[in-house]
């Protein structure tokens, strides 16, 4: 979510992160944003700007998809800090409007349209874990269409996340953007603002994004809500696999250039569609107008950027060991080990989450990832341990906050 009092509440780091507005000239992108942030007539397509307009916030999230009940009624996913205000929305009575108001002059809402009005959310808990930052709301009828800006096509049906599989999300601020799934299993601590107060709520079993190169970025503020796909390499399909809702930036500079990394971190849908059944509302995602594209090629042009010439294809490997036997023990064996000491590693000074991934030393090693404040002490990674039951154990540099978008 992108929200003037957020901005305020929360410095980020960097000027363009925080305002939620970002420039070609600073950010490799695949865009254009403009489209998403357009005000269209119904029915409006997915992945562009809206919000609960019922407190009169000055801000804007995504319309992240299109969803319908065993009934075949119709809803708008996106989160619950997006379409129910971080818990304080009211069920049946507040109006999700296009666009947000945030994207209208003044912040005055003029022009926008009632596109739907809040139905259920899965209340975020700031004591407990959560796994889902999600709410739903009804459609007006003939208001909305599961077209999803600059997204040629889908194939409706949700995946599990797989490592090192290239992701694409169409979202409210940053528009297409392309990356990996770095970590699964992610355990990470998040700040809210309710109403002017930061909350931190602790998320488990999330997934990790990261550009495949340092200078590009994933999400931005106002891309809360947004879906995300991963390429199936089997039938060639994107799929949706991730529901959008938090991350972070990081920028160093090192000899006179400005080297970004951007952490973007999403709900599985597995998680989603779970915590909605058990509110009562079996979702299913809606087919767009048109089927999936073959995402090999975008896949491949994807990870070439991150590849040197005449260097091995790192990911492809990583994928191969991952249908071996081994690879599956592999993986099973470090999710157990770190869930086992996921309270240890995720309490120790300056760690802000834990999961499980592919050894950032571009081995077939799959290693418990410990993700690191970039302005944590030195002794904090003294502190951590190389070895966990066998797993080996790599720091990660993370934002010093992560953010609900």
């Amino acid at each position: 979510m992108t929200n003037r009092k957020w901005i305020v509440a929360i410095a980020i780091g960097a000027a363009m992160w925080a305002s939620g507005r970002a420039s070609a000239q600073n950010f490799q992108n695949d865009g254009p944003a403009v489209k998403n942030k357009a005000q269209y007539a119904v029915p409006i397509p997915m992945g562009t700007s809206g919000f609960n307009i019922a407190k009169g916030d000055c801000a804007t999230g995504t319309l992240g998809s299109l969803v319908q009940d065993a009934d075949g009624l119709k809803y708008i996913l996106s989160n619950n800090h997006v379409l129910a205000l971080a818990n304080q929305g009211n069920k049946n009575v507040d109006p999700i409007k296009h666009v947000g108001t945030l994207d209208t002059a003044g912040c005055a809402g003029l022009g926008t349209l009632a596109v739907a009005t809040l139905t259920q959310f899965q209340p975020i808990d700031f004591v407990n874990p959560n796994m889902v930052d999600a709410a739903i709301a009804k459609i007006n009828t003939g208001s909305a269409k599961a077209d999803i800006v600059a997204i040629p096509g889908f194939n409706p049906a949700t995946e599990v996340p797989v490592l090192n599989r290239v992701v694409i999300k169409s979202g409210r601020t940053s528009g297409v953007t392309k990356g990996t799934i770095s970590a699964v299993n992610v355990t990470i601590n998040v700040n809210y603002v309710v109403n002017g107060v930061v909350k931190v709520a602790q998320f488990t079993n999330q997934i990790a994004i990261t550009p495949v190169i340092p200078v590009a970025f994933f999400s931005q503020p106002g891309d809360s809500g947004s879906l995300i796909f991963q390429c199936d390499t089997t039938d060639k399909n994107w799929h949706p696999v991730g529901l959008l809702f938090a991350g972070g930036l990081v920028q160093q500079v090192n000899n006179g250039w400005v080297f970004i990394i951007n952490t973007t971190f999403g709900n599985t849908l597995q998680n989603v569609t779970t915590a909605f059944h058990n509110l009562g509302v079996d979702l299913t995602f809606v087919a767009p107008s048109a089927a999936s594209p073959d995402c090999t090629a975008v896949a491949a042009a994807t990870m070439a950027q991150a590849i040197p010439a005449g260097a091995p294809d790192v990911n492809n490997l990583q994928e191969e060991f991952l249908r071996t036997p081994q690879g599956v023990a592999a993986l099973a064996s470090a999710n157990a080990v770190k869930d086992h000491y996921n309270q240890f590693l995720t309490t120790q000074e300056g760690v802000i989450g834990a999961g499980v991934g592919f050894s950032d030393k571009g081995t077939e090693q799959i290693v418990i990832k410990v993700f690191v404040r970039s302005d944590a002490g030195p002794g904090t990674l003294s502190k951590l341990p190389k070895v966990l039951d066998g797993v080996v154990v790599e720091a990660v540099v993370a934002p010093p906050t992560i953010i609900a978008l």
